[in-house]
C-alpha cells in the first residue's frame, strides 16, 4: 500500500469517526433533514472547487474564487433588492455575467499583460473582498460603521 492510498484511507477513516461521535452526540445529526441541509450549504463550495480544478489541471492557479463569490453575492443581494419584481432567472444571469466579468480582468492581466497568475489572483482577491464590503456597508455614498 501506498502513501496516497493510507492518506485517503485515514480521512476517510477520521470522516466515519467524526460522523459517528456527531450521531452519538446528537440526535438529529443523521436525519434527512439536517444531511439535505448540509448537501445543500456545501453546493456552491463543491461547485467553486469544480471550476478551479479546470483552471489547476491546465497548470495555472486561481486565488481569487472567494473574492468573486463574495463581490458577486453581494452585488447580486444590491440587484435582487433594486429590482425586486425581477425574475429569479435574470438574477441568475446577473450572477453568472458578474462571476464572468470579474473573472475576465484576472484574465486579461494575466494573458495580456503577462503578469504572474499567483500576483495577479492574489491581488484580485483582496480587491473584490474590499468591493464586496465597500458595497455591503455603503448607504447613500458613503461607507457607514455598523
Amino acid at each position: 500500500m501506498n502513501i496516497n492510498n493510507t492518506r485517503r484511507l485515514i480521512s476517510i477513516g477520521l470522516v466515519v469517526v467524526l460522523a459517528a461521535i456527531f450521531a452519538i452526540v446528537t440526535d438529529s445529526f443523521l436525519t434527512t433533514k439536517n444531511i439535505m441541509l448540509l448537501l445543500k450549504d456545501s453546493a456552491y463550495v463543491g461547485l467553486m472547487a469544480l471550476g478551479v480544478s479546470f483552471v489547476i489541471v491546465g497548470g495555472g492557479i486561481d486565488l481569487s474564487g472567494g473574492g468573486i463569490v463574495c463581490l458577486v453575492g453581494i452585488l447580486v443581494a444590491r440587484f435582487s433588492f433594486f429590482a425586486n419584481s425581477a425574475p429569479g432567472f435574470i438574477i441568475l444571469l446577473f450572477a453568472a455575467i458578474a462571476g464572468a466579468a470579474l473573472g475576465g480582468v484576472n484574465s486579461v492581466f494575466v494573458t495580456k499583460l503577462n503578469i504572474s497568475e499567483f500576483v495577479t489572483t492574489l491581488a484580485s482577491n483582496f480587491l473584490f473582498s474590499g468591493l464586496a464590503l465597500m458595497f455591503a456597508f455603503r448607504e447613500g455614498g458613503r461607507l457607514t460603521s455598523r
